[in-house]
């Protein structure tokens, strides 16, 4: 830092270094910032780090406390119809056929019939099987046997052919078996096998109710065969004797008897669902993950709305104009988002422990936490990735939360076991599992991070989650997922284990998708248009920016005590190059813009700013029907070659707008040079072509031999910027905004580092004002002002530097946006309206400022307040439809363009009028007065007539030639003399103002 006093102005330059080691301290700025912002806004921060982890875990224990039920219910469960056989065979055989049991057989089928709700009864066969051998070929209901044993050996010999089977026995009824008491017994046949042996269907999930099928198929895992079809048998047989004791013979009686049985199973221990994607087969209302990923996923969204705004207001903007490295920008939103993602999953990680969900309580800790780091932080890239193709804060948050909604309903479904062989990229082909090289799923892994999420959780849930056992009735802890599970993952579906992958896959994956964004980021924020429209060529990334970049990472930024590179001597060369003006000068064109002119062409020599055949065009939208402009289309397509440059000519000229057009200026160093034109002149447009925020369609300009085309970041180092607009942070203080400017203009710590004496100086200034009385004695170790305190008092904003930025008014607002372009003393400072809103005081402080702080470099300032332009312009240029006007200092304006001096004349009644002098005859009339003036003045002429103005003055207009000049003492003795004879009340005389030049030049066109 170089200190010193210019006339009460303390400057401080940026230290001299390398670019690699600037590049690191504005990435420590910018970090800085993120970690202030973070901690101002520090309710958000409380909701996405705890809050948002602390309602997913606390929804996750409360579904999965909902979804706890017993193995068996606490009521009695009601039997259902018999069920009916599913393959070839026969569902029910008895024994003997006789016409009670046939009877008894008929009252079964339909009784049956009702409880299935059929419209046709089961069929009862007439033909009784006697043969051993004997295999259906149709599914047959109830069929005769001939006898027990027949019955007993058959279902021995064919377990699966038979489903139950009966054999009765009447006791009783005397010689003719109608006399009462009858007995009748039977027996049941039944796979017993089915109710015990699981391995019959091993994929059967049970249900709350007992004693009920619980996979509607053939499985009876809890024998309700058996009591069903007791049931059913006792029904049809007390039928029957009911109807034979209440009929008289040969009547016949619809009467049936309904049995009503239930069972109930003993109380077996709580079963309960820790498998993240079980559940959701189970419990259609629930979704863990979708639950454990809304934390990353709403800090992805505020990660996008940050960045987005940043770009909106113009924050990113002003510190690129001010020399900030966009690849430092980018790795500190890099950076930072590191402490989110490490908070959130810590406390996420935490909060599930102190829950007891076994999924985090069954795995090894640094596994969950360095998988949530992880996918929190690929979120955010993910999130910081989206923001490049956003321009707005309301188009980021809805295409963010559209991915939200998209992650929330896929991430379950990811899980579900018939999503794994999409995953594991197979397909069967004649009854063979067959890998398929990549497929849209596997592609899939590489830019959606919950994908690898969804499938990590699945595999981790699986091996921790408690089970139940079938044969215990009790509930199995799930297994420790430790990291040599991550690579020895044994999957629970066996014919996928060559395929699926391993959860240590799902790891890298992130890390993948870290690095896929963290380029793609970085890419496409160079090539996506700007809202400015400035955008660096997709090739041109890669062929010039990346080069460049590592050519010059390790080159110093100051060439003290050196000899010019060659590059820098080339940058002379072409800043000094004769530029030859480009098509032809506009009619009428003053001498003076035509010597600037020349001077621009021709500039040999180092000047502060060369402007040469600058051109910016801007594209009206159509105004034509959509049928016009492809009958236009259609004709340029089929226009001969000769005639359509003629029609693309005419084309563009209906539908563009030159802002700029062709523009030549020199301004040297110590100058400040005053733009000046109507609204659309061009004026604002030129500072940003200056400043890369616009870019031009033709031509150049170079400060200090830096092209804007090809040396923008060096010029940018060199360049202080006050926008049209405020752009402040409105959560930082003023002492902050120029910190982090110094900061990024990199210059020492020391000079952007307030004294803690000035604050000290101040503390006891204010003492001794509240109390006269009371001695207070200043510090002796207080140092001389530094350039903070200096700029600050200046603009009179020493006093608030603690002050928020948002709760400025408009004039302080232009105030610091003035004094934040100075910061790192730029040798081009480029002003646009840096006054406007501001009170006639301060702004004559802001003036005073910049007319010392000018001193070794050049300022471009744009206003519309002549005044400013007439006080502070060295040199002053009026614009007019993106042409140049005219050129020159104040006194050469006015002398060229102006009515030279203008006398004004204050009247009083001339019919009261006295005339002490004999040479002089009294005047009585306006005409009067005119002929007295012109006798002394032939040149003069009358601008405002006394009757044109309510104060009756005379307005009269002197040329600046030597005549009239000579002959000025000879007007002022007249109007003194007719002063003091009462004839007029007052009188002056003063040279033409600039707003009348500004006024008959842009009046003219």
């Amino acid at each position: 830092m170089t200190a010193k006093s210019a006339d009460a102005v303390v400057l401080a330059s940026a230290r001299p270094s390398t670019a690699i080691a600037k590049w690191f301290r504005q990435l420590g700025a910018i970090c800085r910032l993120n970690c202030t912002l973070m901690v101002r806004y520090w309710k958000a921060t409380l909701i996405q780090a705890i809050v948002l982890p602390a309602i997913a875990v606390i929804a996750i224990y409360a579904i999965q406390e909902a979804s706890s039920g017993s193995g068996g219910s606490d009521g009695p469960a009601q039997l259902s119809r018999t069920p009916d056989a599913t393959t070839p065979c026969i569902t029910l055989a008895y024994t003997p056929q006789t016409p009670e049991t046939t009877e008894i057989m008929d009252i079964f089928r339909t009784k049956n019939q009702l409880r299935m709700g059929r419209q046709s009864p089961l069929q009862l066969e007439t033909t009784v099987i006697s043969d051993p051998s004997f295999i259906p070929s149709r599914d047959m209901d109830i069929v005769p046997v001939s006898s027990e044993s027949f019955l007993y050996q058959y279902t021995l010999d064919h377990p699966t052919t038979v489903l139950l089977g009966v054999a009765f026995t009447k006791q009783g009824g005397g010689a003719d078996g109608m006399t009462p008491p009858i007995n009748w017994a039977y027996q049941i046949y039944y796979n017993a096998t089915r109710a015990v042996n699981r391995t019959v269907n091993g994929d059967f999930q049970y249900k709350a109710e007992a004693g009920i099928n619980r996979n509607a198929g053939m499985d009876d895992h809890y024998g309700v065969y058996l009591p069903t079809m007791m049931r059913s048998v006792d029904e049809a047989i007390m039928s029957m004797l009911q109807r034979m004791t209440d009929t008289p013979a040969g009547k016949s009686s619809p009467a049936t008897v309904d049995l009503d049985y239930s069972l109930r199973s003993y109380p077996i221990p709580q079963l309960q669902t820790d498998n993240l994607y079980d559940s959701i087969a189970s419990n259609s209302f629930t979704m863990y993950s979708s639950l454990v990923i809304i934390p990353a996923c709403i800090t992805m969204v505020m990660a996008v709305m940050r960045v987005t705004r940043e770009k909106e207001s113009k924050v990113r903007e002003s510190m690129e104009m001010m020399g900030l490295n966009v690849e430092a920008y980018w790795m500190a939103q890099w950076l930072t988002a590191w402490i989110m993602a490490i908070l959130q999953s810590a406390i996420l990680l935490g909060l599930g422990h102190a829950a007891k969900i076994p999924v985090f309580v069954n795995a090894d800790p640094s596994i969950w936490l360095v998988f949530l780091t992880l996918f929190c932080y690929a979120m955010n890239l993910m999130g910081f990735f989206l923001a490049t193709f956003c321009q707005r804060v309301g188009t980021a948050v809805g295409l963010s939360f559209a991915l939200v909604v998209a992650a929330l309903v896929t991430t379950p479904i990811i899980g579900m076991s018939w999503f794994k062989f999409w995953i594991a990229n197979v397909k069967i082909e004649g009854g063979q599992l067959v890998w398929l090289m990549l497929s849209d799923l596997y592609i899939m892994q590489y830019f959606l991070p919950f994908f690898n999420f969804a499938r990590f959780t699945d595999q981790v849930s699986q091996a921790t989650s408690r089970t139940y056992d079938y044969t215990t009735q009790g509930l199995v802890e799930g297994n420790k997922f430790v990291w040599s599970n991550m690579t020895q993952y044994k999957h629970d579906t066996e014919p996928l284990q060559p395929y699926l992958p391993q959860p240590i896959s799902a790891v890298y994956a992130l890390l993948v998708n870290i690095v896929l964004f963290v380029i793609l980021t970085w890419y496409f924020d160079q090539v996506i248009p700007k809202a400015s429209g400035r955008r660096s060529e997709p090739w041109h990334f890669f062929v010039s920016r990346i080069p460049r970049a590592f050519k010059k990472m390790f080159s110093s930024s100051s060439a003290e005590g050196q000899g010019l590179s060659a590059y820098e001597q080339q940058q002379i060369k072409n800043s000094t190059a004769v530029r030859p003006y480009e098509g032809e000068p506009p009619v009428g064109e003053d001498e003076d813009v035509i010597a600037e002119r020349e001077r621009a062409v021709n500039c040999t020599h180092g000047v502060a700013v060369r402007i040469s055949n600058l051109t910016k065009i801007y594209k009206k939208p159509s105004t034509d029907s959509i049928g016009r402009r492809i009958l236009q289309t259609l004709g340029y397509i089929f226009t001969c070659g000769c005639c359509r440059r003629t029609v693309r000519e005419q084309r563009h000229a209906t539908s563009t707008k030159r802002a700029v057009d062709r523009l030549n200026l020199i301004a040297e160093s110590g100058e400040l040079l005053a733009l000046l034109g109507p609204n659309g002149a061009g004026k604002s447009t030129t500072m940003q072509i200056l400043y890369g925020v616009t870019p031009q369609d033709a031509g150049t300009a170079f400060l200090f031999h830096r092209s804007i085309d090809n040396d923008r970041q060096q010029i940018k180092a060199t360049l202080g910027v006050c926008p049209q607009h405020d752009v402040l942070i409105s959560d930082l203080t003023v002492l902050e905004h120029m910190q982090l400017y110094a900061a990024i203009k990199d210059l020492p710590a020391d000079a952007w580092r307030l004294d803690k004496g000035e604050d000290a100086e101040e503390d006891a200034t204010k003492r001794k004002k509240k109390n006269d009385d009371f001695s207070t004695t200043l510090p002796e170790s207080i140092a001389p002002p530094t350039w903070i305190k200096s700029r600050l008092q200046a603009v009179q904003l020493w006093k608030d530097r603690h002050t928020y930025a948002g709760r400025l008014s408009g004039g302080m607002k232009r105030r610091l946006s003035t004094i934040l372009a100075t910061v790192g003393d730029p040798e081009v400072l480029i002003l646009d309206e840096p006054t406007t809103g501001m009170d006639p005081v301060h702004r004559r402080h802001v003036w005073t400022f910049l007319a010392q702080f000018k001193r070794s470099r050049a300022i471009l300032l744009t206003t519309h307040s002549m005044e400013e332009a007439d006080a502070l312009g060295d040199k002053v240029a009026i614009l007019v439809h993106g042409h140049l006007k005219a050129i020159g200092n104040t006194t050469r304006l006015k002398n060229r363009f102006g009515n030279g001096y203008r006398v004004e004349i204050g009247l009083t009644d001339l019919n009261g009028a006295r005339d002490d002098s004999a040479a002089a005859r009294p005047w009585t009339t306006e005409e009067d007065v005119s002929s007295a003036i012109r006798s002394v003045m032939p040149a003069s002429t009358l601008i405002d007539s006394a009757s044109s103005v309510s104060a009756g003055v005379l307005v009269y207009g002197i040329p600046p030639d030597r005549s009239s000049l000579a002959k000025m003492s000879e007007l002022t003795a007249l109007l003194e003399r007719a002063q003091k004879q009462g004839v007029i009340k007052h009188w002056g005389i003063a040279q033409s103002s600039l707003e009348e030049v500004f006024l008959s030049l842009v009046q003219d066109d």
